[in-house]
Order: structure tokens, then C-alpha cells, then sequence
């Protein structure tokens, strides 16, 4: 079974330059939870325009990809938001 690799290790096993790297590379070609939604997304759109031509507007990986999961910080700064809205402040 493979065993993720914490900050601290990662830290210890690479050097600042490497890590750059890598930071580089992930803008250049993204990886990771938000990207693999988007690839699904856009199979997902392929296949719903291809099955339904019929559609009044075409399909897209925005469709598919679920909304963001909201911590619970912004779940209750939102709700304090929609109650001063309520009462006017």
C-alpha cells in the first residue's frame, strides 16, 4: 500500500530548486482534485453532445464538475453575511 509523503519529509528529501520545479511544472500542467473534475467534465460534455444533438445550447465540463465544498469558516461567514442583509445592516 502506498503511503503519502507529509510536508516535513517532503521538506527533508527536497531543496528549494527542486521544489521550484515542481511548483513550475504544476502551473504548466495542473494535477490534482479540480483538474481530474475538469477532464471528467469535459468527457462527460463529449458524450452528453454527441448523445443529445438536440440540445438548445451545447454541453460544457462546467455542467458536470460539482460545485466547490465549502469549509465550515465560509458556510458560517456567509450565513452572518445573509443575516445582516436581513436586518438591514
Amino acid at each position: 500500500m502506498a503511503r503519502g509523503c507529509s510536508v516535513r519529509e517532503l521538506l527533508a528529501t527536497t531543496d528549494s530548486a527542486e521544489l521550484s520545479e515542481w511548483i513550475a511544472f504544476a502551473r504548466v500542467e495542473p494535477w490534482g482534485y479540480e483538474t481530474e473534475n475538469w477532464r471528467m467534465g469535459q468527457v462527460a460534455a463529449t458524450v452528453a453532445n454527441y448523445s443529445n444533438r438536440k440540445l438548445n445550447k451545447p454541453m460544457t465540463a462546467q455542467d458536470f464538475i460539482p460545485p466547490p465544498v465549502k469549509t465550515k469558516r465560509q458556510r458560517v461567514t456567509e450565513s452572518i453575511a445573509k443575516m445582516k442583509a436581513f436586518l438591514g445592516g
